[in-house]
């Protein structure tokens, strides 16, 4: 589950930062940025703020549609952990890690020699073969019995009740000094 939490965990402050970034950059829109930015870094952050604002909209939602892949990633990472512990099996130890390897290499390698959209494509065909991978490992193992489960005994008729013998209000001040 660690894994999964880190993975988790990444998305959620990934989407928190693009969204204080979003206000921040929201907030100095129409502000004179020489009152809040050095005189030497001026050029830098107003052609910072026109690259922003002049980027198409849907732009802003690739890291987040990023983070949607890569959690059932980040989880067939943690279930191949999984099954190497559960299983005693090293060989899914290092499935998991050449899966990463993999995954961590085409996205690089995408984004670096066609571009973001390509790598987001090539990103959501791995987490397609990883959501297969999820649905395969989804059957339940089946369960090891050390023991024979033994047959309950057949239910025996109560004994029956000696009225005489019940204990009544009565006879219970008869017993109570004695």
């Amino acid at each position: 589950m660690l894994g999964a939490g880190h993975g988790g965990i990444e998305a959620i402050l990934t989407g928190v930062l693009v969204l204080v970034n979003f206000m921040y950059m929201l907030a100095i829109r129409n502000a004179d940025l020489s009152s809040l930015v050095p005189m030497d870094q001026l050029g830098v952050a107003q052609q910072a703020m026109t690259e922003f604002w002049s980027a198409p909209w849907y732009t802003i939602f690739l890291g987040a549609l990023e983070r949607a892949f890569a959690l059932p990633i980040q989880i067939t990472f943690s279930l191949l952990i999984l099954q190497s512990v559960t299983r005693k099996q090293p060989g899914w130890l290092f499935l998991a890690i050449g899966w990463h390897a993999l995954v961590d290499g085409a996205a690089v390698f995408s984004v670096g020699t066609w571009g973001v959209y390509t790598a987001e494509t090539v990103l959501a065909a791995l987490c397609l073969l990883s959501l297969a991978v999820i649905f395969a490992l989804r059957r339940s193992e089946p369960i090891e019995r050390s023991e024979q489960i033994q047959p309950t005994p057949p239910l025996q008729p109560p004994p029956s009740i000696d009225f005489d013998q019940m204990e009544t209000p009565e006879k219970l001040d008869e017993t109570r000094f004695q």
